[in-house]
């Protein structure tokens, strides 16, 4: 109760309204389309990303920065800890899932994913257990409307028979 002096010296009690309470809103993605059943490998569309994405494994987040590229163009820099020894399938899987799960593929301009063993706090990115790249929006896409990924298994590979990319249409929502 909040008490409330009038002019003529009244004291009155007004009842307080009771603060609502209202959920913060959760991060809205834009839909992403059904994962392929059987998605191929390498990728040939949008729903072979997604399915590939849901076959990742979790792994740890280590961090990000963001990279502003315009006024409404923002790139992700990730490091996502990946294990030695994991097949370079398993490591598309697994940082296609993390791009997903970070919003790479539904927001802004898309990002550098890293796959490492080095799980210290820093700012160094290198990727030599998994490289992902993701070209999307404005200044960076490909075409209008349209998203490139691209990945190899680090960031200074030069193996075309390891590497892939793609063009499919982006997410829109």
């Amino acid at each position: 109760m909040v008490l409330l002096c009038a002019a003529c010296g009244q004291t009155t009690a007004a009842p307080l309204a009771s603060p609502s309470v209202s959920p913060s809103p959760a991060a809205q993605g834009v839909p992403m389309p059904s994962p392929a059943a059987n998605p191929s490998y390498p990728p040939r569309t949008l729903a072979d990303l997604v399915g590939l994405a849901a076959r990742g494994a979790d792994r740890r987040f280590i961090g990000m920065e963001g990279q502003a590229l315009g006024p409404a163009c923002n790139r992700g820099w990730m490091r996502v800890y990946e294990p030695a020894g994991v097949p370079p399938r398993q490591e598309a899987e697994d940082l296609l899932k993390v791009s997903i799960a970070r919003f790479a593929f539904q927001k802004s301009c898309g990002a550098y994913i890293f796959g490492t063993t080095d799980t210290h706090y820093c700012n160094c990115y290198h990727a030599e257990h998994g490289y992902m790249e993701i070209d999307r929006g404005p200044g960076v896409e490909p075409a209008p409307g349209k998203m490139l990924v691209y990945f190899a298994l680090d960031d200074k590979d030069t193996t075309p028979s390891a590497a892939w990319q793609v063009t499919v249409d982006a997410p829109a929502g």
